[in-house]
């Protein structure tokens, strides 16, 4: 999408990543002090999979295409954002595990675009790829 900023013409995508991302978690780890256990390679790997099965949503997110590490500013950005929004933590030392810190079930940006249905599927695979965990004692703080 084309916009004004000042006299000037710029480029904005049709669809927020950081809107996507919090969907596909959101439906993959709804509760707070949920975690998932991921080397941060694999979790680019993840999402260059699915820029090619959903180009249109992850039109804007571009990788480097080495065959031993993709890797793509835009999503490790993404997750930087989460974590400063308080959404999202790495609070092992090895920074290879994610916590929700934010109960994300009843937030309204899953209603939001994208398509639904797509949000689902995609967290259905998100689910397939990474070991959810379900830490009770950290969520009831």
């Amino acid at each position: 999408m084309h916009a004004k900023v000042g006299r000037f013409d710029a480029y904005t995508p049709d669809i927020n990543l950081f809107d996507v991302i919090l969907a596909i978690l959101s439906r993959s780890l709804p509760k707070r002090g949920m975690k998932f256990s991921s080397p941060l390679p694999k979790i680019h790997d993840f999402f260059f999979k699915m820029k090619k099965s959903y180009p249109v949503i992850f039109e804007d997110v571009h990788f480097r295409e080495s065959p031993d590490y993709r890797y793509s500013k835009e999503i490790a950005d993404c997750f930087i954002e989460l974590q400063e929004a308080g959404y999202l933590t790495r609070p092992n030392p090895s920074l290879s595990m994610y916590r929700i810190d934010a109960d994300l079930s009843e937030d309204t940006f899953s209603q939001k675009k994208p398509d639904h249905k797509t949000m689902n599927e995609i967290a259905e695979l998100f689910n397939k790829n990474f070991t959810i965990i379900y830490d009770e004692q950290r969520s009831a703080c």
